[in-house]
Order: structure tokens, then C-alpha cells, then sequence
């Protein structure tokens, strides 16, 4: 992964140059590694190599005119992929299509590349500058402002020490995120800082002025002309699965899948198996000894029919002990908050014997395939004035969906047949959010700020797909590359990408869980290369069993920590409420066990934040 450090400023004012100025110097004398892309008037770019095995490169345009950080694979069409752009550590594109990046601007590049990138657009004559972050959300982008200087970063742990730096603690966002945790908003946790979303730009005009625009809207995409067979629906699954992971494998010469033996892991390694430039793929599976949550049976059963051999690793214990002292803070939000893992295991020592370049997983796919659509899909389908076959499709509904027919039928006719407006907070399930007060919750449900640009009003569409493309931009905040190590392999993700995305959004619900089966679209693609059981396999594993054991062998931390901490002392939590879920007898609680353990990384995040910001695990 690259790093990035990008300053903008009105170049006419000679007090924020100045500042600039002094800013990019105190990048550099930090870390003398840090390159140097762009430095015109009005805008800096420094880049820093942060992973060795990375395939992000810089992509310069002619002129000064801007530069594309990160991965890019281009496109001859909007649907087709083809392999990776720039083996080497710079490319640079030609005058004609540097004109056109910038001429249209930045959308030449979603229709002629994919991938995972961050671009830097200028314009000298107009001294506009643009910063697009690729629909894949797969680079961090952040920004803050110092004295009219506007910083753009991908980790904070860069502009720490910048001069004029300051972080304060968003209580209104942490209210958020404590009911909703996972928040695709372009505020953050910290009031200085904001978030450049997913598929975004920013125009920066001369003078404070800021734009921002959504270049690519999943809305939209839905909207477009729809592939309604579903022989195409699975032919063209089927291909651009392939394509993009092909793609991806070609940045690498030996990986890690982390393979569970869940469809989405099988699908990807499956697709490795022929990968064009056939990179040495090694399977890892974490277990637990739990009856409940042990899936080597299907793990080896894909690896088997792969031929590639299966490397098993006990997971943590639930009686492990939770430390809060090791969780990393370095992140502008929350949910990104996580206690670092000893380096050591399975992972590590393939990391090392076998030079490994990344490590692949099958995250996104249940929100891409739809395994839960959280909306009937049959009220998409009479949404589209569908009238025949929709008893059945509704019985399945009922079915899959675990509910009463009539029920199934009521929410069909209402939202489909008659086109209800439908909210994504319909989506989301907050009555067992019982640690928050009352009236911090009432405040959130009704305030619309908590939810992405896109969706914060009732939106007119089929309501199954409307969910489906709110649950995708939540996964764009999971930023996987946030604490990139130049020593450990690159974090991939081959199914959170454009082709992809933009297909899943064209296909209707009904098809993608077609016959009242989950993610059936891509079962039918793949089912001539997946194992029976794993082809037929409908259950996941779940882990709140051993979460409720992980409370329990730790409620003396946890009480430590969180009782008299800054979520209680700020209201955000309800000590009494609090101090009962941390009882001995927490296996009867109402509560989601989750809703403790985020409400943990959440008061280490805050505390951390709110006491001394430059001790932040440095």
C-alpha cells in the first residue's frame, strides 16, 4: 500500500502557502521516505511506500496535472476487465488521456479503469483540484484543515505531529456509533476530521470553497437497465467473478485465502485454480473446537477438490484474555478499533517461508451475492408489476425468512405492489441496543446524519435492493489496509470490486436469491466447481456462544473499563444498565453480546483520544 499525503490551498493567499509550506516540511523532516509527486501552486503530493508487496503504484498525468495513487486495471468497456496497468513503480499516462482525466474530470477513470485508488486531479488554468477516492472504498481517505491548509491523509499516524494539529472527540458521532457501530457518514469520530467516501469528489475551487459530489451512486447503477434472465445473470456472475480475481492474483506472486469453507472463500479459490498467471496460493482455516462454529469438514473439502494444501489454526480461546492496552487506536473511527493479535501463527510463518504477497478473504460476498436481503424480495418483484409466480416467490420469502406467510404477503403488497417509500433504518434492529439511554437513542433514530449522503431521506426503488446497496456501502468503511506493515502481506479483497459491484446492483433481488435460496445466482455459477456440501451448504457459523464465554472470562476488565469510563461519564451508556449486562450471569441477558464488546473498543478508542493523542501506540 502507498501512503498519501495531499495539501490543497488558495495559492493566492500568502499566509496559507506559507503554512503549506511549513506543513510539507514537517512531513518530510519526520520521515525523510516520503516522495514528492506534485508541488505546484496550490497543491503537494507526497506518497510513501508503507508495504513492500503492494501493487499500488503512481500513475502520473502530463503536466503536473495530477497523479492516481494506487492499483488500476483497465476497462476496453464498462463491463469488461482486463489485467494489471503498471508493473512497475511508475506509470504515466499520455497527453490525450491526461487531457481527458482531467477535462471530464475524474470521470474518465470509472469508465475506463478499475481498482483501488485514490486520485489527484488539477487543472492550472481554472487551479481547481479534484480528490476522487475509487467506488471500491479499498484506499482510506481522510482530511482535516489547518489554518486554511486542507490535509488529505490515509493514516492519522501521519499527521500527528503536524504543526497546528488538533483532535478532539465527537460525542454526537460516538451516540451514532454506539447503535449503529458501522457508520458510512462523512463525519468521523473526531470533529477535525472527515471522511471522503467511497465513489466521491471533492472540488476544491480558489478560495474555501468545497464541493462534493458523488461521481458513482449505487442508487443509480440499480436504477439502470437490469439484467432480468437469469441464464445471463449467472453467465455474467460467473465471468466477472473470474476476471477480477484473475486480476488481482496477477499483482502477486504467492498468497494467503483465508478459506472458512463458506461459499464466498470456495468461490474465490476456485477461481484461483486457473488464475492466467498462477500464483502460489496457500489455504489457512481458524477454527474453534466449538460443534458450532468448527468448519474444517468444508475447508478441506474445497481444498481438496483444489489440490492446494490446508493449513488449520485453533483461533482464539474464549477465555482469552482481553487487553485493552493492546487495542489500536490510530484510526479516526471506532469500529476500526481492534485489539492487535500477536504476531505469530500459521500466517506468519508462511509469511516468511514462502515470501508471501497477500492475503485474500471472500468479505463483501454475502452483501454482493445477497445471503440477506432484509426486505421480501418478492416485493421487488411486484414492485416491477410481477404479478405471476408471485404467491410462490412470497411462500419463499416466508420460508427463508422464518415469518408467517401473511406477513411475508402484507410487507410484498405494501412496498412492492403499492411502492411504500422505504428507509434503510428499516433495516437495522436496535431494540436489544438496551446500554444506550433512552433518550440518546430516540435522538439517533431521528436524526438523518447518522446515515451515507445517499440515503438519508426515503429513497423509490425496489426495497430489497435499496438495502442491499446501503448493507455494500456500510462494507466500504471496513478499511482493512488502516494499519498497513511493511513486513505483512497486503489485505485483499477481490469481490469489493467496481465490475462487480455495478453487476450485483443490475440483477434484481428475486434472481440473486432465486427459488428461496440464498445467494443462488452465484451458486449456480460456481456449482460445477465447488464440493456438494459446499454448493448445498445454507448455515453459518456464529460466534455468540464464544463471545458470551469471552465476557464472562474477562467481566473484571471489562467492568474496570468501562464503568466509570468516558461513555458513562458523558452519557452516552447507562451505568446501571451497564453494570447488570457485566454480571457473572451474562448468558441470560437481553443484550447483544456484541453491543458490550463494541461498547469496549469504543471507550478504549474515545479514552485514548480524549487523553493524550501524540502517546497513540507510538
Amino acid at each position: 500500500m502507498l501512503g498519501f499525503i495531499v495539501l490543497v490551498w488558495d495559492c493566492d493567499d500568502s499566509d496559507t502557502s506559507r503554512v503549506a509550506d511549513e506543513l510539507s516540511r514537517a512531513v518530510r523532516a519526520k520521515e525523510n521516505d516520503w516522495h514528492c509527486e506534485i508541488h505546484e501552486r496550490g497543491c503537494t503530493v507526497l506518497t510513501k511506500r508503507l508495504q513492500r508487496a503492494s501493487s499500488d503504484r503512481t500513475h502520473v498525468l502530463t503536466g503536473g496535472r495530477g497523479v492516481v495513487i494506487g492499483t488500476l486495471f483497465r476497462r476496453s468497456n464498462t463491463r469488461s476487465v482486463a489485467s494489471h496497468l503498471a508493473p512497475t513503480d511508475h506509470y504515466r499516462f499520455c497527453e490525450s488521456e491526461s487531457t481527458e482525466l482531467v477535462q471530464s474530470p475524474g470521470k474518465y477513470l470509472l469508465k475506463g479503469y478499475w481498482g483501488r485508488y485514490i486520485a489527484v486531479l488539477r487543472e492550472p488554468a481554472s487551479r481547481h483540484v479534484w480528490i476522487l477516492r475509487d467506488p471500491s472504498g479499498g484506499i482510506p481517505c481522510y482530511s482535516m484543515s489547518i489554518q486554511g491548509v486542507e490535509v488529505y491523509f490515509t493514516r492519522i499516524a501521519d499527521v500527528l505531529h503536524l504543526p497546528g494539529a488538533r483532535f478532539t472527540v465527537d460525542d454526537w458521532y460516538l451516540a451514532g456509533a454506539l447503535l449503529y457501530f458501522m457508520m458510512a457518514t462523512e463525519e468521523t469520530g473526531l470533529k477535525q476530521v472527515s471522511r471522503l467516501l467511497a465513489g466521491q469528489c471533492v472540488l476544491h475551487r480558489p478560495g474555501p470553497e468545497k464541493v462534493r459530489q458523488f461521481y458513482w451512486n449505487p442508487i443509480e447503477i440499480a436504477r439502470e437497465e437490469s439484467v432480468d434472465d437469469l441464464d445471463d445473470a449467472i453467465a455474467q456472475t460467473r465471468s466477472t467473478v473470474r476476471n477480477c480475481v484473475h486480476a488481482w492474483a496477477s499483482c502477486y506472486e504467492s498468497l494467503i485465502l483465508n478459506t472458512s469453507g463458506g461459499l464466498d472463500s470456495s468461490i474465490l479459490l476456485a477461481c484461483l485454480q486457473d488464475a492466467p498467471t498462477r500464483p502460489e496460493v496457500f489455504c489457512i482455516n481458524y477454527f474453534t473446537a466449538h460443534p458450532y462454529r468448527d468448519e474444517r469438514r468444508y475447508a478441506r473439502a474445497v481444498a481438496a477438490r483444489a489440490g492446494v494444501a490446508l493449513y488449520e489454526e485453533e483461533a482464539a480461546t474464549a477465555s482469552a484474555e482481553i487487553r485493552p492496552e493492546r487495542y489500536e487506536t490510530r484510526v479516526p473511527v471506532p469500529h476500526l478499533c481492534w485489539e492487535a493479535q500477536p504476531e505469530n501463527g500459521i500466517a506468519k510463518e508462511l509469511t516468511v517461508r514462502h515470501s508471501i504477497d497477500a492475503v485474500f478473504s471472500g468479505h463483501l460476498g454475502d452483501e454482493l451475492f445477497l445471503r440477506s436481503a432484509f426486505a421480501p424480495v418478492s416485493a421487488d418483484y411486484l414492485w416491477g408489476r410481477h404479478l405471476r409466480g408471485s404467491l410462490s416467490m412470497i411462500l419463499d420469502d416466508a420460508v427463508y425468512n422464518e415469518i408467517l406467510f401473511w406477513r411475508a404477503l402484507r410487507a410484498a403488497v405494501r412496498y412492492g405492489l403499492l411502492r411504500r417509500p422505504a428507509h434503510v433504518r428499516m433495516s437495522v434492529d436496535v431494540s436489544t441496543c438496551l446500554l444506550v439511554p433512552k433518550h440518546r437513542r430516540e435522538q439517533v433514530l431521528i436524526d438523518p446524519g447518522y446515515w451515507h449522503p445517499l440515503f438519508k431521506e426515503c429513497v423509490a426503488m425496489p426495497p430489497a435492493k435499496l438495502f442491499q446497496a446501503h448493507a455494500l456501502t456500510l462494507f466500504q468503511t471496513i478499511e482493512t489496509s488502516s494499519f498497513p506493515v511493511d513486513s505483512e502481506p497486503v489485505a485483499v479483497n477481490p469481490l469489493c470490486s467496481q465490475p462487480l459491484l455495478e453487476l450485483s446492483l443490475r440483477i434484481p433481488t428475486y434472481l440473486l436469491n432465486s427459488g428461496g435460496r440464498d445467494r443462488a445466482v452465484a451458486r449456480l455459477a460456481f456449482e460445477s466447481d465447488l464440493p456438494e456440501l459446499v454448493a448445498l451448504r445454507r448455515g453459518k457459523c456464529a460466534g455468540e456462544v464464544e463471545q458470551r464465554a469471552s465476557i464472562r472470562a474477562n467481566l473484571s476488565v471489562l467492568r474496570e473499563t468501562l464503568l466509570d469510563g468516558y461513555l458513562v461519564q458523558h452519557g452516552l451508556l447507562d451505568h446501571n444498565r451497564l453494570e447488570k449486562a457485566l454480571t457473572g450471569d451474562v448468558s441470560s441477558g437481553t443484550q447483544s453480546v456484541m453491543e458490550v464488546l463494541d461498547c469496549l473498543s469504543t471507550e478504549v478508542w474515545a479514552r485514548r483520544w480524549a487523553s493524550s493523542v501524540p502517546n497513540l501506540n507510538s
